[in-house]
């Protein structure tokens, strides 16, 4: 059988990963977050957007997941 699945949340808030754990709980891929990435460097959020903001931590996370 194939590597399970996974969705890497950009996010080391614990209330966002809880909730959003529980929205995809049924869903057929595991919800992780960056904290599950010790090594994951931190993203600094000094874009002038929430938008743009997330994309950078989105970009930055997946690079490093893979």
């Amino acid at each position: 059988m194939g590597e399970s699945r996974k969705v890497v949340l950009a996010s080391r808030n614990t209330d966002k990963v809880r909730e959003l754990k529980e929205v995809f709980a049924d869903m057929p891929f595991e919800v992780v977050s960056a904290v599950d990435y010790p090594g994951l460097p931190a993203v600094i959020e000094d874009g002038t957007t929430i938008l743009g903001n997330a994309t950078r931590k989105a970009i930055i996370t997946a690079a490093y997941t893979g």
